[in-house]
């Protein structure tokens, strides 16, 4: 039985790693300017600067998530193309417990914030883009926005060391 939106999102974003699913935002530094082919999508020019990036994972967030800050990884979506580059970094993570509808709701919101990479990781929606260039105070305006989303902040690293906890304590 599906779970409705009220369902998942009365818990908040406390539960979206618990629960292993959700919407969630990657910031991502790019150190230098790059042109950068992403699938059938044209390639394009990034400037160098910070990039969020929003997503979802109905089942398996942290498998999703963990992909993500793989280096070593078949090039699948849009986001691999980026991620693949040595110029870019995750700084930061965010997650919330939320229904795939979210996801664009949320896409939308940062676009208030930044410039839309056109057509970048929504091509399965109707949305401009899903990768979005922010710039000086834009950048804390993106991260303010997610929290009062309810979205939950964690840096790569804890991610990655409450992985190998919950790998080490699973049957």
């Amino acid at each position: 039985m599906r779970k409705s939106r009220e369902s998942t999102e009365q818990y908040g974003d406390s539960f979206a790693l618990e629960k292993d699913q959700g919407v969630y935002a990657l910031r991502i530094r790019l150190r230098r300017p790059v042109l950068l082919a992403a699938g059938a999508l044209p390639s394009c020019r990034l400037s160098g600067g910070t990039y969020w990036y929003i997503g979802s994972a109905q089942r398996n967030l942290g498998r999703r998530l963990s992909r993500h800050l793989r280096n070593n990884k078949r090039l699948h979506w849009h986001i691999d193309y980026l991620l693949a580059r040595a110029e870019t970094e995750v700084v930061a993570l965010y997650t919330k417990l939320a229904d795939k509808c979210k996801e664009c709701e949320t896409a939308w919101v940062l676009s208030l914030c930044g410039t839309p990479v056109p057509y970048f990781g929504s091509s399965d929606c109707r949305c401009r883009s899903h990768l979005f260039c922010t710039k000086g105070r834009r950048n804390h305006e993106a991260a303010t926005r997610l929290r009062d989303l309810g979205f939950r902040q964690i840096s790569p690293q804890g991610f990655l060391h409450a992985g190998r906890e919950f790998n080490r304590n699973t049957p």
